[in-house]
């Protein structure tokens, strides 16, 4: 038996409005600037450094398009319209287990690509905007 994930059962929320015919989504990309603190007396030999300001990064999310789609509705809107970000709630496939959410801009989104004897699809790229919510994901020890 395999102790590995599909990536079946993703499911995303935008502004709290669902987003279905997902067939692509990045995941969690947090990194991390540094800052050189290495002085002319530290004794080391070894450049030092801190963290300082962490960013959320990029989501780019693709799919097929559906006549009723409020969350791909929501996606559109913002990127014609809207200035303020957009709420974003990730759940993970069951198996796996666990969410995550973050406020976000979008910053491009297409929609109607499409080929002879292809399906119509959209794809948006979003600016993760502050810290991410990640709750505690139960791991079914009992501990």
């Amino acid at each position: 038996m395999s102790t590995y994930t599909v990536a079946k059962g993703f499911g995303i929320k935008i502004n709290n409005k669902s987003a279905g015919a997902i067939t692509s989504i990045g995941g969690l990309n947090v990194t991390r600037e540094t800052e050189d603190v290495t002085t002319i007396t530290s004794d080391s030999g070894w450049r030092e450094f801190m963290g300082t300001y962490r960013d959320g990064g990029d989501l780019n999310i693709e799919g097929l398009c559906k006549a009723s789609d409020e969350g791909v509705a929501e996606l559109e809107d913002a990127a014609l319209d809207g200035d303020d970000p957009v709420t974003i709630a990730v759940t993970f496939p069951s198996n796996m287990g666990g969410s995550w959410s973050s406020s976000a801009i979008v910053t491009a989104f297409t929609k109607g690509e499409g080929q002879v004897s292809g399906l119509l699809k959209w794809s948006a790229t979003l600016k993760r905007s502050g810290a991410p919510t990640i709750p505690a994901v139960s791991t079914g020890t009992g501990s």
